[in-house]
């Protein structure tokens, strides 16, 4: 749908995964769009992705929301006439702890309750049955054969390519510096093209960009430190509470086995270690929740690919070997690979583990939608969803597919009750 007369412009920040799907979904809606980024598209938290999505949740909204991002994303393909972005290999929770796992076997009622009825919780003997590579020594599990992996560098840049030819105009490597206020709301955006000696390093400033708008949404991720700055000062009302989480992903080569790992689904454990094949199944993926000090991210962009000492692939008492030791207790199969690289990124993390995703307290025609805490890119779908309710009719009580959805969760200043499936 082509741009309409008398819709409001928006300007989106930031266009990683979130910002350039909501980008995409507002001028399907036939919204006047700019998308403004800092970097390339992608170049934040989506690049660094283990992409994987699933709809396994504890929160209602989250299940309902994901169900609906999985169907967008399974579509995704075919609607836009690109590469294949969604892989549904499907997500199993194994578990030792007997406490988690009856969290896990309520949980999954929920979840079933919401309409993902393939969801199921697994004995000890099933597990074996459909896994024979998981170790014996655990109480069970549960599987959902619908959840994946995604290619999220598909999504992000078809997403800018398809919302251009939409009449979205995108600023790349553009950074807001300043905004002018009227009241209470954001009347124009002042942004400078950006110089780099490097892909991390500004070194100036260059052509101005000023853009005026009648709604701004904040997509800007780890960036939501300084770009709050633009519009508020700390402590007069609630913002989005951003805490950066560093994290390293690890990979390993089949070191000469003959081993398929293609077909095998994302397996988390209960102790929070969790590994995927990489679509080829050539490699594994590893990561772990444990251990890492949050890492205030003075230079975002730089941070997000350095390497602490004791962090590193290669550093055989640290960290990366731990966290192999640990899953290879649970899928001894990766006892015999190799250890080839790392990767790493930083997380905007919420305290809750919950997004922020709502109106500025005080800048009446601003949105929120950050601190994903790892799942930005697999909620995408769901977060343009709600953008978009938040721009037309506002509230935390959403229809999503005709069910009455509380967003609530996901509100600024709410309580915090944790959502406990966290990777």
């Amino acid at each position: 749908m082509p741009n309409i007369a008398g819709k409001p412009h928006v300007a989106v920040l930031g266009a990683g995964i979130t910002g350039s799907y909501m980008a995409l979904d507002l001028a399907e809606q036939g919204y006047q769009v700019t998308l403004i980024e800092k970097g390339s598209p992608g170049n934040g938290a989506s690049g660094r992705s283990v992409a994987a999505c699933r709809q396994q949740f504890s929160t209602e909204s989250t299940i309902r929301g994901m169900m609906y991002a999985v169907r967008q994303l399974r579509d995704f393909a075919s609607r836009y006439e690109t590469d294949q972005a969604y892989f549904p290999r499907g997500y199993l929770f194994v578990y030792r702890d007997p406490e988690q796992f009856t969290v896990a076997q309520t949980e999954n009622a929920l979840q079933r309750q919401c309409g993902l009825t393939e969801a199921v919780v697994l004995t000890q003997t099933e597990v074996a049955a459909r896994f024979p590579y998981v170790s014996r020594d655990i109480l069970g599990g549960t599987w959902c054969p619908t959840d994946g992996f995604m290619r999220p560098e598909v999504i992000y840049s078809t997403a800018c390519e398809v919302a251009e030819r939409l009449g979205v105009v995108h600023y790349r490597n553009t950074e807001v510096l300043g905004v002018d206020l009227s009241g209470d709301r954001i009347t124009r955006l002042h942004a400078r093209k950006v110089l780099r000696n490097t892909d991390l390093d500004v070194v100036g400033y260059g052509d101005k960009v000023d853009v005026a708008c009648d709604f701004v949404v904040n997509a800007t991720g780890l960036w939501t430190m300084k770009t709050q700055a633009l519009w508020s000062t700390p402590g007069l009302y609630p913002q989005p509470e951003i805490e950066p989480k560093k994290v390293f992903v690890y990979y390993l080569s089949k070191n000469g086995l003959t081993v398929d790992f293609s077909e095998w689904p994302f397996v988390a454990t209960d102790c929070g270690a969790y590994c995927r094949p990489e679509l080829s199944g050539d490699k594994m993926i590893l990561g772990w929740i444990r251990r890492t000090d949050p890492y205030r991210a003075e230079a975002p962009d730089r941070c997000q690919d350095e390497v602490p000492v004791g962090f590193s692939a290669h550093d055989l008492d640290g960290y990366a070997v731990e966290m192999w030791r640990e899953l290879a207790g649970w899928l001894p199969v990766l006892g015999d690979l190799g250890m080839v690289q790392h990767t790493s990124g930083v997380y905007d993390n919420a305290p809750d583990h919950n997004p922020f995703i709502d109106n500025d307290k005080h800048v009446k025609n601003l949105v929120h939608a950050v601190g994903f805490s790892g799942h930005g890119a697999m909620h995408s779908p769901f977060t343009a969803r709600i953008v978009r309710h938040k721009l037309e009719v506002g509230g935390n009580t959403m229809d999503l597919d005709g069910v009455q959805l509380d967003i609530s969760a996901y509100a600024i200043g709410r309580e915090f009750k944790p959502e406990h499936k966290v990777l």
